[in-house]
């Protein structure tokens, strides 16, 4: 239709329970797909929902009714970039930290990053002059410090959540400027993973004399993740490697940085990890059940046509129930039998 819609559906009857509009339609100038790309996020009763064109929404999660509402780009000062050729709309989701909300409107004076009030909407501050980023910040504790991470265009950064400052900085960027993997925080270290011939890395965090010194562990290009964020188990990292070719699944030992494997199936997938074992939607609609093995590619079942291309969504897993959607269709697989 003509709107971007948040609806509500019952976990074990997919009733619809309510809908909120929340702005105009999108489609980017690729054609690579209509609607939404973020994630709703859901904290103490509210939900907080970012669409393309840069609607920011905050909703009652029990009836869908709208608490506050804003635009990342507008409150920020950013032009919405929505003409460029190579831009496919705000992607990233909204983060909750504390009583801010935090976006990346990808500005280029000093409005790369925003937080806003999550009670009211009200910008609080920005920070960063980045390239725009479609990976979602995140909130982790390195070397005993509570912080913002976020992997923008051009680089990784930690920042002060109360204050919006940068605490540390490491540069890591594609061609295109275009991350879309969301970082992985691994005690005091980042994984990070990027396509169009950057790679991935693995960086250390230290503090020292009240600033962090960053360090790269390693780098290497045979592990190049899109848009779906790679999975760790037990020390490897699992992720679908490729961008505008053919997909691959990939394992990477993250001490090292060593590929210990490729197997052509499940293709371009998005995958979340459960119980020791990958469980990954191929973007035809295909759903498989990998082993977490570092030795080799063991595919342990598979459900064909489950959902139809494009399946780019990553599937979500709540008490033995897996939801998964494709651009028309959601639907529930009970793996509990």
């Amino acid at each position: 239709g003509d709107q971007i819609v948040v609806v509500c559906f019952g976990a074990s009857t997919g009733e619809q329970l309510w809908t909120q509009p929340l702005g105009s339609s999108y489609l980017d100038n690729q054609n690579q797909g209509p609607g939404p790309r973020a994630t709703p996020t859901y904290g103490r009763g509210k939900l907080f929902c970012l669409g393309p064109s840069g609607e920011l929404a905050c909703l009652n999660a029990n009836d869908g009714e709208i608490s506050w509402r804003t635009n990342v780009y507008k409150a920020s000062s950013v032009t919405d970039p929505s003409d460029e050729d190579l831009y496919w709309g705000l992607s990233g989701s909204p983060l909750v930290v504390d009583d801010l909300v935090i976006c990346l409107p990808g500005g280029g004076n000093n409005n790369s990053i925003a937080a806003f009030d999550k009670h009211s909407g009200k910008l609080i501050w920005t920070v960063g002059s980045d390239h725009r980023s479609y990976a979602s910040p995140i909130t982790a504790t390195l070397d005993g410090r509570r912080q913002i991470v976020c992997y923008t265009g051009e680089s990784l950064l930690g920042l002060d959540p109360a204050r919006g400052s940068i605490l540390w900085r490491f540069a890591f960027q594609n061609q295109h400027k275009c991350t879309c993997a969301t970082p992985l925080v691994i005690d005091d270290q980042i994984f990070i993973s990027t396509a169009y011939g950057a790679g991935s890395a693995l960086v250390q965090l230290e503090l020292r004399n009240g600033k962090f010194d960053v360090q790269q562990k390693w780098a290497q290009k045979r592990f190049q993740t899109l848009f779906a964020t790679s999975v760790i188990v037990d020390g490897y990292a699992y992720g679908c490697h490729g961008d505008t070719s053919v997909c691959t699944l990939r394992c990477l030992e993250i001490a090292t940085g060593q590929l210990k494997w490729i197997a052509r199936p499940p293709g371009r997938c998005t995958l979340i990890a459960a119980e020791g074992h990958i469980i990954a939607l191929s973007e035809d609609g295909v759903l498989r059940l990998v082993a977490a093995n570092s030795t080799q590619y063991i595919e342990k079942g598979r459900l064909d046509g489950l959902l139809t291309y494009k399946a780019w969504a990553t599937p979500a897993l709540s008490q033995g129930r897996l939801y998964a959607r494709d651009q028309q269709d959601l639907v529930c697989v009970d793996l509990r039998e």
